[in-house]
């Protein structure tokens, strides 16, 4: 799952997929224990780690 909002990101954890949090605005992510497997600032930098 791919969001640029963290709440999208929560749930797809909770419900056991992968995620990265596109965080454009600098924003916190929510306080939970389902974390994302990647924050990046934009969807290049996405790019980047997904090519690894």
């Amino acid at each position: 799952m791919v969001a640029a909002h963290s709440f999208d990101i929560l749930g797809a954890r909770h419900s056991g997929y992968r995620g990265a949090y596109v965080n454009r605005y600098d924003l916190p992510y929510d306080d939970s224990e389902y974390r994302p497997d990647f924050i990046t600032k934009n969807f290049r930098e996405l790019c980047d780690v997904l090519e690894v």
